[in-house]
């Protein structure tokens, strides 16, 4: 079933931006993955997806695996630019730089 992520103003719930025909697999993650210190949205969706909060716009997408996790972001190599990790359903892990 496809459905939409979207964002609704905190001060009076207006519509801000949204990204239609999409499958939600797992939670949605809030991090800073492009180094602009401002957070994305990342969830597992039929790929994974980097959406800019502050426009609604796909940063990037890269097809994987199905998986029901939550991606995990973090700087796991400690060069100061942050990786996605994503655990899939045969128990092998991703990790997306």
């Amino acid at each position: 079933m496809k459905g939409c992520h979207y964002q609704l103003s905190v001060t009076n719930g207006d519509l801000k931006w949204e990204v239609p025909g999409v499958s939600q697999a797992s939670n949605v993650v809030t991090a800073d993955v492009d180094g602009d210190e401002l957070p994305e949205f990342v969830a597992s969706l039929a790929a994974f997806k980097a959406v800019d909060q502050t426009h609604g716009k796909l940063l990037w997408e890269v097809d994987a695996p199905v998986s029901n996790l939550s991606p995990v972001i973090n700087d796991i190599d400690g060069d100061g630019v942050c990786e996605i990790i994503v655990g899939l359903r045969d128990g092998t892990l991703r990790v997306y730089k």
